[in-house]
């Protein structure tokens, strides 16, 4: 939680400062980050069902 805040805080600040590149690369890399998650959640629980 600490983390997002601090990204979010950066990204407000980008905005802000009209760092309009800074703030298309946090975007791009959280979205890529959270892709990546949701791919290894979905089959760590579709492991656990098939394991039932």
């Amino acid at each position: 939680m600490k983390i997002l805040t601090g990204v979010i805080a950066f990204a407000i600040c980008c905005i802000v400062g009209l760092m309009r590149d800074m703030l298309f690369l946090i975007a791009l890399t959280t979205y890529t980050i959270s892709q990546y998650v949701g791919i290894l959640k979905y089959k760590i629980e579709n492991s656990k069902n098939k394991r039932r």
